[in-house]
């Protein structure tokens, strides 16, 4: 079938199209109880449940964590118990939500007890798990300011422009690790200060489930790039565990010992909570969700925004629900490993996605307003040039395609399924949606462009930057503990006789923590531009995930896409080199690199 816009189809084509479409209705329809008020599925329809192969790679993922804690807990009679799950995992289609739930239920069993006294106990956690790259280096100032630029959040770093008056810090204080020639004056402006701020967890209460009380933080940390020399990369300068300044909420420098490395810990805290809340189910899980029901509604599957979207779609839906159902419900996995109540971390997520301004959060747009665009004055930032980078060609694409079918702005304007589609996203009992789409329409191809750029980027890239990193950098509890469970220190000298183990989650919160992140940062299924049918076991299937330059152009009916999709390839193949030159001189940053993108958000 030669995908067709509606003003151009005869009427025995429409009356198939309105058919179609009524069906999908019908069989798709939304919730807003879930995650009230936000738009859900009210079930999953079959065509968007797993794939074969998903459910291989997930069992091979999931198998992996049995093991490590059977190895690690000495209990390999109950792995033998539990060897049955990764096997219903491939084989049972019907059993979705009951697989979904029993395999969260299986990874929070069997863990160990106590609190660590050492970081090599802490390592001794990783047995069939392999242990990530560049543990060693966590805790220390260089590792911590790099994860602002090149870690799973490099979302919350913004330029100021003056110094926040609720953060006291003195040129005595900068100059300590900036050194006697530079000042604050001077960084601001020359456009080298730099905030990470969190202030949605200012009086916000910590949770307690399943080992007792858990302590938040709201912290400011400020950060600059050196004045001088050849080395131009991030540095932590100062930290304040608290929104408001006072005696017992002092500002810690990277000289302060014990109460600088907690003062850490409490920003990667912090990070990891709005990581996890805001940027990573909030804007990219919950966002898509919409726009994903709203495309099954209203495009059929002889429009061609349908048959370019759909694959950028596959298993949003089913990993949605499992989320809301297992993963963020009460005495869930993040009930267990984050800092705050479920009941804060599923507001959070809700008002992320609430407040998600589609046209402003484009990339170029997003990180011009955070004023860190500019290279000269931030020279390394891995996220923002990747980014960038495949954003431009996924732009390109998306603009080869849509002008096929699209000669001009009054094509768009007289699409009336494109324009049931936009209306749908922003409708009260559509979508509930902001900020997308032209005053309430689509009325230029250019927007159009724009938009589908945006769609695939957030369902391929974006959530590749911060879902993949929860293996090789979340994992390891020390390098970024989801919860901490002491108060954070109100002075300058602070002890504790174990010092930083006294902060630290329990043994089995930091196994979970690891086993989590390994179950959601190493299944990836699918590759970005690799469009390929997935008739959930189909020949084409299998090859499509197992032979790494699988081109997919037989995805695609009509000539003149299969030819636009080539270039497409070409232009990722490209990427593919530039970062891994790019790796080569830096800390490497692998998280953006095409073959290590999913196509959807299908985990």
């Amino acid at each position: 079938m030669i995908p067709t816009l509606p003003q151009n189809a005869d009427p025995a084509q429409k009356t198939a199209r309105a058919n179609e479409l009524r069906r999908q209705r019908e069989q798709l329809r939304y919730d807003y109880d879930y995650l009230a008020p936000l738009a859900f599925a009210e079930t999953v329809p079959k065509e968007h449940h797993p794939s074969v192969a998903w459910r291989f790679k997930l069992a091979k993922v999931v198998l992996t964590i049995l093991r490590n804690t059977s190895d690690v807990t000495k209990t390999a009679g109950d792995f033998r118990e539990r060897l049955r799950l990764p096997v219903r995992i491939f084989k049972a289609e019907a059993e979705r939500q009951s697989l979904q739930n029993e395999i969260l239920n299986r990874i929070l069993e069997g863990f160990l007890s106590g609190r660590a006294k050492s970081f090599e106990e802490i390592q001794r956690l990783f047995v069939r798990i392999p242990a990530p790259p560049g543990i060693d280096e966590a805790g220390t100032d260089e590792l911590f300011a790099a994860l602002r630029v090149g870690g799973p959040n490099p979302m919350m770093l913004k330029r100021v422009d003056r110094l926040p008056p609720n953060l006291p810090v003195t040129d005595e204080q900068f100059g300590r690790t900036m050194g006697a020639n530079d000042s604050l004056t001077r960084a601001i402006a020359e456009h080298r200060l730099y905030l990470a701020d969190y202030p949605a967890l200012a009086n916000t209460p910590g949770g307690t489930f399943p080992n007792g009380q858990k302590f938040l933080a709201a912290p400011l940390a400020l950060f600059a790039v050196p004045a001088e020399g050849a080395d131009k990369r991030l540095r932590a300068v100062a930290i304040q565990c608290g929104q408001l300044p006072g005696a017992t909420n002092p500002v810690f420098c990277p000289q302060d010992g014990l109460g600088w490395e907690v003062a850490k810990s409490f920003v990667q805290m912090a990070d990891g909570n709005y990581h996890q809340a805001v940027f990573h189910l909030g804007q990219t899980h919950l966002v898509l969700e919409p726009i994903v029901i709203a495309t099954c509604r209203q495009l059929p599957s002889a429009h061609p925004l349908n048959v370019l979207l759909m694959p950028h779609f596959e298993g949003t839906l089913n990993i949605n629900d499992a989320a809301q159902s297992n993963l963020i419900a009460p005495q869930g996995g993040v009930d267990r490993v984050m800092g705050g109540t479920i009941a804060t971390s599923r507001k959070i997520a809700v008002d992320a996605a609430r407040s998600f301004d589609f046209n402003a959060s484009m990339p170029p747009q997003a990180l011009s307003a955070r004023g860190v665009a500019d290279k000269a004055a931030l020279p390394v930032f891995p996220y923002r040039d990747d980014a960038l980078l495949v954003w431009s060609v996924i732009r390109r694409w998306a603009d080869r395609y849509l002008r096929i079918y699209y000669s001009s702005n009054a094509d768009v304007a007289a699409d009336t399924e494109l324009q049931a589609w936009i209306a749908e996203m922003l409708s009260g009992d559509g979508g509930r949606m902001t900020n997308i789409g032209e005053n309430g329409r689509l009325l230029t191809l250019d927007y159009l462009v724009d938009m589908v750029a945006h769609i695939i980027f957030i369902a391929g890239p974006q959530h590749a930057a911060v879902n993949f990193p929860q293996y090789p950098i979340m994992s390891y509890a020390p390098t970024m503990p989801l919860a901490l469970y002491k108060a954070a220190p109100a002075s300058i000298d602070t002890t504790s006789p174990n010092g930083l183990f006294d902060w630290l989650p329990p043994l089995d919160m930091m196994q979970l923590q690891m086993s989590l992140g390994y179950l959601l940062g190493s299944a990836q299924c699918t590759r970005l531009g690799i469009y390929a049918r997935t008739d959930h076991g189909s020949l084409r299937e299998w090859l499509g995930d197992l032979v790494g330059d699988f081109s997919g152009t037989g995805y695609f009916m009509d000539g003149r896409a299969q030819s636009a999709l080539k270039a497409f390839h070409a232009d990722l193949r490209e990427v593919e080199a530039e970062i891994t030159k790019r790796n080569e001189t830096r800390r490497p940053y692998p998280f953006l690199l095409p073959s290590r993108t999913p196509q959807s958000i299908n985990i």
